[in-house]
């Protein structure tokens, strides 16, 4: 048997997690590339070693490119995420490490018209996902953006890059959880109704449902617990007192079992 509450609850959590992650990935990436491009510009010793110090310790993969899209510099991540050492990368071109850049011509020039886009703070992430391919040969999912600058008089890149692997993953098991979900809602026995607390309405509801209440899954979901109940339940109380009182009790944490009388389409 599974647990729908849990099943729930994870489902939720991690759509949250995600969007969230998603929005900061977009902000987290093209403030780096500014940042880098920024300091790329200044031939101070001291912002070197401001950008050195970054460089090594942020999460992402940060490389440096010239105008033909051969790489100058490798981060420490970098070196992680493709499994290849700064002194082995430094001089390959970036199709080694991102093959799909030449799908479509010349690497330095998609790196280019990535390059445009880097303003657009709107930018859908998904148009900027990438597969990478690590030195062993193993491909995997990642999301990039690029910058363009020019250091003494020459112009480079500088390409962010987040290895998503392991959210890609993420989202595989979830799929599979909501799989379940499904599975189990569609083939109880019973009469399952989702009930969204803060809408005051139902989220889903299962065919058994549907049968209960003489209502299409449609107009099940327009309803709530008063659309479907009486006035008064047995115990004398008002259904309106019994949804608040069960809700609070349902959020706080208990489990519940409890006679409710229901109101079917008839």
């Amino acid at each position: 048997q599974y647990d729908v509450a849990a099943l729930l609850r994870l489902i939720s959590s991690h759509y949250t997690a995600v969007d969230e992650e998603r929005r900061g990935v977009v902000r987290t990436m093209q403030l780096m590339a500014d940042e880098a491009r920024a300091l790329a510009l200044e031939a101070q010793e001291q912002s070197s070693d401001h950008l050195q110090i970054v460089l090594d310790h942020i999460k992402d993969a940060v490389l440096t490119l010239d105008e033909f899209g051969v790489v100058l510099t490798f981060n420490p991540t970098a070196a992680r995420v493709f499994g290849c050492a700064e002194v082995d990368a430094v001089g390959q071109r970036i199709e080694e490490f991102l093959p799909q850049l030449a799908d479509r011509g010349n690497s330095a020039e998609a790196l280019d018209r990535q390059a445009q886009s880097t303003g657009d703070t709107h930018l859908d992430l998904s148009a900027r996902e990438i597969r990478g391919r690590r030195r062993g040969g193993e491909v995997f999912p990642a999301e990039f953006a690029v910058s363009r600058a020019r250091l003494r008089r020459r112009a480079i890149f500088v390409l962010c890059l987040r290895d998503i692997t392991d959210r890609r993953e993420a989202e595989r098991q979830l799929r599979e959880s909501e799989l379940r979900y499904r599975m189990l809602v569609d083939h109880a026995p019973e009469a399952i109704l989702v009930y969204d607390v803060s809408a005051g309405r139902y989220l889903d509801a299962n065919a058994n449902a549907e049968r209960l209440f003489g209502m299409d899954r449609a107009s099940l979901l327009r309803c709530g617990p008063l659309d479907l109940s009486p006035e008064f339940q047995p115990n004398g109380e008002t259904s309106a007192q019994g949804v608040g009182s069960h809700t609070a009790a349902l959020m706080a944490g208990e489990l519940l079992v409890f006679e409710w009388v229901c109101r079917n389409a008839k």
